[in-house]
């Protein structure tokens, strides 16, 4: 799991809305109750088809597979729902549909085919569930996608640069043509933009890859539910870019300036500082409401927020962290929860194998 927060900081145009966190309201009216969990399934060893190296994200269809991008290994690896392995696909290389060693992003699009974002060669790939090569086209703008869906047969990507008038959710046609943009930026603190408007150094590209200064969108009945980590900030729109709802999560960030500048070989880095709370992908639920997986700035609390499909917040539940990984040598990644109630995480480790554990929650009242 990334520490701390870096984009390279490129010209940006300042004719997008962008608002401050202040002009959002806050939900201040906290009810906490805790949950527990009970480990079902471990992925993971040092077995062949388990070894994975630096897995970045994961997916699970409505069949309850799971597919695992072991971003380092440049290939998917697919278990079955008891953590039988199932097959592999993709492979190194620079040919269609094969993957760079810094994919990021893996998603189910339509219900049934595989998505890939690859950000080192800035390409879409789509495969079917059986790993054939379906097709794939090239991103040509300069931004760095977080995550990406399809509705209507168009793809919408949440953007982490900012550029095409500052709009965090770009949509492309599935030929990858870009169509235009929708949404707004918040500033995690005011004036920043400004700020970052006077660095016109772009530099290396791959400094830009896997920021969080915007996080994910996800799809939700022709709504995308968009969220950012910093400010903790959830926004609904519908296909057309109207939003349709609001909220500003509550969570402590601390009373110190987060972000900074550094200069690095004439090319300026906006960093930030850590530990900071971790704001998780949201996971829309069948009658559209919605978790918000988070933890609190030093990791030692595991929260789920839960809002009605309005953006109403209704109630936080909390677990320790140390329930599901070992906090001095493991890190929590991507996490999804199933209509079932079982919670899937991505645990990565310096010391041991990485994992893909399944824990089945209990919510206690």
């Amino acid at each position: 799991m990334k520490k701390f927060i870096m984009i390279i900081i490129g010209i940006i145009i300042l004719n997008g809305r962008i608002i401050t966190a202040k002009q959002s309201s806050t939900n201040t009216n906290i009810v906490e109750k805790e949950y527990t969990v009970k480990l079902l399934v471990a992925i993971g060893s040092d077995e062949e088809n388990e070894d994975f190296y630096r897995p970045k994200s994961f997916a699970v269809d409505h069949d309850k597979i799971i597919y695992i991008l072991d971003t380092k290994n440049s290939r998917v690896q697919c278990f079955k729902p008891d953590g039988g392995f199932l097959r592999s696909f993709g492979k190194y290389g620079k040919g269609p549909g094969e993957l760079s060693k810094n994919a990021e992003v893996i998603s189910i699009i339509d219900n049934q085919n595989i998505c890939i974002y690859d950000y080192l060669y800035r390409n879409v790939n789509v495969y079917s569930q059986e790993g054939k090569y379906l097709n794939g086209w090239k991103i040509s703008s300069k931004c760095i996608y977080n995550d990406l869906e399809m509705i209507n047969g168009k793809y919408y990507l949440s953007n982490a640069y900012l550029v095409n008038d500052n709009m965090p959710i770009h949509v492309y046609d599935k030929n990858g043509n870009y169509e235009n943009g929708i949404g707004d930026l918040i500033e995690p603190e005011k004036g920043l933009i400004k700020e970052i408007a006077k660095y016109p150094n772009v530099g290396n590209e791959d400094f830009l890859g896997r920021s969080d200064f915007s996080n994910i969108a996800v799809i939700s009945k022709n709504n995308i539910i968009y969220s950012m980590r910093n400010p903790y900030r959830i926004a609904k729109y519908n296909i057309d870019g109207k939003k349709v709802g609001e909220i500003m999560g509550d969570i402590d960030y601390g009373n110190e300036k987060y972000f900074y500048f550094q200069d690095n070989d004439g090319v300026m880095l906006l960093r930030g500082r850590f530990p900071v709370p971790i704001i998780y992908q949201p996971i829309v639920l069948k009658d559209d409401s919605f978790i918000v997986p988070l933890s609190d700035r030093n990791r030692k609390w595991l929260y789920l927020d839960k809002y009605d499909k309005y953006c109403k917040y209704e109630i936080r539940y909390k677990m320790p962290m140390r329930s599901i990984i070992d906090e001095k040598n493991e890190s929590l990644g991507k996490i999804y929860i199933d209509d079932e109630n079982v919670m899937y995480c991505l645990i990565g480790s310096d010391e041991k194998n990485p994992q893909l554990r399944k824990y089945k929650i209990v919510y206690i009242h």
